[in-house]
């Protein structure tokens, strides 16, 4: 048993007898779990990166949405990564946003919102005035509130 002083600026101080080693334990034990409660948090889950390429399958894009969306239904925020090869944006000069475009139309019912808009990659006119194909694009969603 200690003696632990609770306030001793006043005029009578006022102290209480405590098992100073059961009061350390305690503490510790408290703070444990307040840590463990937070660590638990939606916002602390990593972040979920899922790649399509431009112009995918349909069933390989539902496959890969659907993955998308398990991982949304479980907190975790997800990035969104378009990627291209020369011969899709010779074939289609929109397959990027196109796909992004589908993409987003699937998980409109699941998202909350975009922490982060549309990173875009290419595209533009360079300097020569010859217009540049849409490399790549990325997007961050936010999982709706459970």
């Amino acid at each position: 048993m200690d003696l632990l002083g609770v306030n001793l600026k006043q005029e009578m101080p006022v102290c209480k007898v405590v098992d100073y080693s059961k009061m350390l334990f305690v503490a510790k034990k408290r703070k444990k779990q307040i840590d463990a409660k937070n660590k638990a948090l939606p916002s602390s889950l990593p972040t979920k990166e899922i790649k399509f390429r431009a112009g995918i399958g349909q069933h390989d894009l539902e496959r890969k949405i659907n993955n998308t969306v398990a991982y949304l239904q479980k907190g975790h925020p997800c990035q969104i990564t378009i990627m291209s090869k020369l011969f899709r944006v010779r074939e289609n000069k929109n397959a990027v946003t196109e796909t992004f475009d589908m993409i987003h139309e699937l998980l409109k019912d699941h998202v909350l919102e975009n922490l982060k808009g549309p990173t875009i990659r290419g595209g533009g006119v360079d300097e020569n005035g010859v217009e540049q194909f849409i490399r790549g694009a990325t997007i961050v969603f936010k999982p709706k509130a459970r």
